[in-house]
């Protein structure tokens, strides 16, 4: 009987706290949806890569390289949002972050028997079959997007969305002295980017409304619409490509207010 009480009483506690939390959680989810406009944080980790396309010329017998592999890692991203609200269920909104990390790195695989370029590091290269060298290319982004928001009506506390638009991108290490300093194979620089980038974002995320701010995860795709690099055709690292575009697959947090 008295473990009866007690199970009784839990549940009655917990049905009273449910109500009046679910009340907390109504009322702050009807503020936010009646703001013109609101801002919040954003913090997040990234996955880039390189969208290569090989020019025509590399698989020609005269080229020594059998294979070119771009690689891309992890970055963290933190950032302003700024959200104005245009109709039911339409927002405009601006995410401005700073992308840290997100290197890339090219590996240069020789044909069978074909000599290296030249040296890697002060050491000299092997003639050996198979053989392979490596470069990494830092990365730190200023990323400006603008996105159209559509939301879907609310469920309880819940509300999910969709997003797409446009964004810059402004290289901070592009081309500077720290990113070809000791970047160099066979005595040629390291192939270079542009400094600025433009290209689409999109994605998905859910806002969960809670008393003191809105929690929205979401994950987000991008991808550059131009040719981000510059091709020097006196140099064979870089002339092997005709084009390479930066894509990105992120996943973030945004505080809201």
């Amino acid at each position: 009987m008295k473990r009866i009480s007690i199970g009784l009483l839990a549940g009655i506690l917990s049905l009273f706290f449910h109500s009046d939390l679910n009340a907390q959680f109504e009322a702050a989810s009807n503020d936010h949806d009646d703001l013109p406009y609101y801002f919040g944080l954003t913090f997040g980790y990234n996955n880039s890569f390189l969208h290569t396309v090989r020019n025509a010329n590399f698989y020609n017998d005269g080229n020594v390289f059998r294979h070119v592999e771009p690689k891309g890692s992890g970055g963290i991203e933190l950032g302003l949002m700024g959200t104005l609200k245009l109709a039911d269920h339409w927002e405009l909104r601006t995410v401005p972050k700073l992308i840290i990390g997100g290197s890339k790195s090219l590996t240069y695989y020789y044909k069978d028997g074909m000599a290296p370029l030249g040296t890697n590091q002060g050491n000299t290269l092997d003639n050996s079959a198979g053989y392979s060298e490596s470069m990494k290319l830092p990365q730190t982004l200023i990323s400006v997007p603008l996105h159209v928001k559509f939301s879907s009506d609310r469920i309880n506390n819940v509300r999910a969305y969709i997003f797409a638009g446009p964004k810059y991108d402004f290289n901070l290490s592009a081309n500077g002295e720290e990113y070809t300093k000791e970047r160099e194979l066979g005595g040629n620089p390291a192939p270079q980017f542009r400094k600025s980038s433009f290209g689409i974002e999109g994605g998905i995320g859910v806002h969960i409304y809670l008393p003191f701010a809105t929690i929205s995860p979401e994950i987000r795709m991008g991808t550059s619409l131009q040719n981000d690099y510059i091709r020097d055709m006196g140099n064979p690292y870089s002339a092997a490509f005709n084009s390479m575009k930066q894509r990105m697959l992120s996943f973030s947090i945004n505080i809201e207010q």
